[in-house]
Parts: C-alpha cells; structure tokens; sequence
C-alpha cells in the first residue's frame, strides 16, 4: 500500500470509532429516537445559547447592512 493508502485508511478506521462512540451515546441518552424536528430544535437552542454566551463575553455585535 503507498503512504496516501494507509493514510485514507486510519483516517476511515478512526472516523468508524467516532461514528461508533457517537452512536453508542445517543443510544444510551435517547437521543437516538429523536425526530428530525427536535433534532433542529436543539441545534437551535444550542446555538442561540452559544451566541448569547459570546454577546455576553463580547458586547453587542456590530449590525451590517
């Protein structure tokens, strides 16, 4: 096998233990059977949490036109 080979080939066996992991723990905290919807639901909450800690730590954002 050449270097790109063995390279492409880590990279896929660490993403399937991520993948796994990942996997492992929305089995074990329910998130496994959440719908899409809620899904977006918690993506959101999480960023508009993000954006308030940020707002917080930086001050107003600029508003650009």
């Amino acid at each position: 096998m050449s270097l790109k080979q063995d390279l492409q080939a880590l990279r896929a066996a660490r993403f399937g233990r991520a993948l796994d992991a990942v996997r492992r723990s929305a089995a074990e905290t329910g998130a496994d059977g959440l719908s899409e919807e809620e899904i977006a639901a918690v993506i959101r909450e999480a960023r508009a949490q993000r954006r308030e800690a940020a707002d917080q730590d930086q001050g107003p954002r600029p508003q650009i036109a």
